[in-house]
């Protein structure tokens, strides 16, 4: 397939999955971002890349949410561009905004820690440095 032809279904793929993983009603599905599509040359595969915002037990609840829903997804999906071939469909949890996420949070610590260092007054002014008094005229 070509390449560009390519990008555009994956873009396609990514942009329908996340639609159809608002709508499932499964309660398991926690709060899910579709993050990429990655399909092959010959269109027999997709990887499909989710992040989901919340505890270690929800992700897992959502991952097994997905592979339930999987045939419903890849049914939906076939009915795209008048695809010859519909690939099958697999789920990769990306981790990508949590690493992220913590790399900010770490680089907010940092930059509260350096600006009391910031804010530390400079050393009192010798005596010698300080404004004569007796050059200003008194009001």
């Amino acid at each position: 397939m070509h390449p560009r032809r390519l990008t555009r279904l994956n873009e396609l793929i990514q942009q329908t999955i996340s639609q159809l993983a608002l709508n499932l009603k499964d309660p398991d599905i926690g709060f899910i971002t579709i993050t990429g599509a990655e399909t092959t040359n010959d269109v027999t595969l997709t990887k499909v890349y989710y992040s989901v915002l919340g505890t270690p037990k929800e992700i897992k609840a959502t991952a097994q949410a997905l592979e339930r829903a999987k045939s419903h997804i890849r049914r939906e999906v076939g009915q795209l561009e008048n695809l010859r071939r519909v690939p099958q469909i697999q789920f990769y949890y990306d981790d990508s905004v949590e690493k992220a996420d913590r790399i900010n949070r770490l680089m907010h610590v940092i930059e509260e820690e350096v600006k009391p260092e910031e804010a530390k007054p400079t050393e009192d002014i010798q005596e010698d440095e300080k404004p004569d008094e007796s050059s200003h005229p008194a009001d």
